[in-house]
């Protein structure tokens, strides 16, 4: 799969999130090759998948980092 490509399966809609991959170790040293043969899914809350994209982001970061009690 490309990275930063969309794939929609049933209704949803999935994107594979730049810096975040997991790999099966044994696969890996067999084959050397980033991507496996199986594909899955990590679903992420929205706190958990918010980006940092500019200032503004950046603030709103750090007043969750601080606060994340009230979540």
């Amino acid at each position: 799969m490309k990275q930063g490509s969309f794939r929609l399966e049933r209704n949803e809609v999935y994107k594979m999130v730049s810096g975040y991959l997991v790999r099966d170790m044994k696969s890996f040293q067999e084959k050397y090759e980033l991507f496996g043969d199986k594909i899955g899914h990590v679903i992420f809350d929205q706190t958990s998948s918010f980006n940092i994209r500019n200032k503004l982001d950046c603030s709103i970061a750090n007043y969750l980092s601080l606060n994340h009690k009230l979540l």
